[in-house]
C-alpha cells in the first residue's frame, strides 16, 4: 500500500474532495466531480476542495514549493515576483519619507539638521535579516550530522542564496510550515510598509478548470495564475492551453459537434 504524503499546511486541492464530505460526496465517482465520466452533473455549493494536496517537496505542495522559492529570490525578475534580496533594497531606497510620506525623523547630536527616515521601514529591515537567519539556524540545527555553517556574512542577499542552496533541508524539515507561513507574512508587512506589487490582472471570460467559476486572475507581482474561489494555482502554460481549449469550443464547428 503506497502512503501518500500530504501538505503539511493543508493546502486543499481544487476540485477533489474526500468520501466523506457531507456537502459535495458523490457514489458515482468517488468524490471527484470534476473528473466523473459517467456524466454526473454534481455541483459543491459551498465546499471547493477539503482533499489536502500531496507533498510532491519535502513536507510542501507544488504551490507552497513556488511561494517559498519566489520569497528566496528563485525566479527575481524586474517584473517579480521578488525575494527577499529585492525587498531589502526596495525598503532601503524607501527610507527617505519625501519619497514615501508619512516617517519620522532621527536627531543627530548637537545643532544639526534632524535626519529624515522612515522609522517603520528600518523595523521591517532589521525584521527581515534576523528572521532569515533564525530560519537559516534552525534549518542548519537540523541536520547536526552535515555539520553546516552559515554565509560570511548576514545579509539578506547571502542568507536567501544559502537558503536556496539547502532548500530541500528547508522543506522536509519539521519547521516547514511555520517558514513558509513567517516568510510570507514578512513580505506582506514589507509591502505594506513600502507598495511595490501592482494591481491583479483580471482574466475575464475564462472559467477556472477546476470550479468553473470566472474568477481566475494573476496576482501582482507573480507569474502563476490563481482563482479567487476555490484557491488553485495554474502555471502561466496551463492557463494558455486551458483558454485555447475554451476558444476552441467557442467555434460554431465545435457546438455542432458537441449538438451531435
Amino acid at each position: 500500500m503506497t502512503i501518500v504524503m500530504r501538505c503539511v499546511r493543508g493546502c486543499p486541492l481544487p476540485g477533489q474532495h474526500l468520501p466523506g464530505c457531507a456537502d459535495c460526496y458523490c457514489q458515482c465517482h468517488d468524490g471527484d466531480v470534476w473528473g466523473c465520466g459517467w456524466g454526473c452533473q454534481a455541483r459543491h455549493e459551498d465546499c471547493t476542495g477539503c482533499k489536502t494536496a500531496p507533498a510532491d517537496y519535502g513536507l510542501l505542495c507544488y504551490r507552497c514549493h513556488g511561494l517559498l522559492c519566489d520569497l528566496l529570490g528563485a525566479r527575481e525578475s524586474p517584473e517579480g515576483p521578488h525575494g527577499f534580496a529585492w525587498i531589502y533594497d526596495w525598503l532601503s531606497e524607501n527610507l527617505d519619507p519625501i519619497t514615501r510620506p508619512g516617517g519620522d525623523t532621527i536627531r543627530g547630536g548637537g545643532d544639526e539638521a534632524p535626519v529624515p527616515i522612515r522609522l517603520e521601514v528600518l523595523d521591517c529591515q532589521f525584521l527581515i535579516t534576523e528572521t532569515l537567519r533564525g530560519w537559516m539556524e534552525a534549518a542548519i540545527e537540523s541536520v547536526p550530522h552535515a555539520r553546516l555553517s552559515g554565509p560570511e556574512t548576514m545579509s539578506a542577499g547571502s542568507v536567501t542564496r544559502w537558503m536556496l542552496a539547502h532548500l530541500t533541508i528547508l522543506e522536509t524539515g519539521s519547521f516547514a510550515a511555520d517558514l513558509v507561513s513567517e516568510l510570507d507574512e514578512m513580505a506582506g508587512e514589507a509591502h505594506r510598509c513600502a507598495p511595490w506589487r501592482p494591481a491583479p490582472r483580471i482574466l475575464s471570460g475564462v472559467v477556472c478548470p477546476w470550479c468553473h467559476v470566472p474568477a481566475l486572475r494573476i496576482p501582482g507581482g507573480e507569474v502563476d495564475v490563481r482563482c479567487g474561489h476555490c484557491g488553485a494555482c495554474i502555471d502561466r502554460q496551463q492557463y494558455q492551453m486551458w483558454a485555447r481549449y475554451l476558444a476552441e469550443q467557442c467555434k460554431p464547428e465545435a457546438r455542432k459537434r458537441a449538438a451531435t
